[in-house]
């Protein structure tokens, strides 16, 4: 599955501790966005599918 954002394969978020230990490489997760300032884009939850 594609990133988020056009072209992009993978994409790397940081998070907290919390978030880290709640998954595993290979998840499939739901990441909430919004448009942000300037066209970058800022996510505000990793959630599972």
């Amino acid at each position: 599955m594609d990133g988020w954002r056009a072209g992009q394969k993978i994409e790397r978020l940081p998070v907290d501790a919390d978030d880290f230990d709640r998954f595993q490489d290979g998840d499939a997760v739901v990441v909430a966005v919004e448009p942000g300032v300037l066209g970058i884009p800022w996510f505000y939850g990793v959630y599972r599918r």
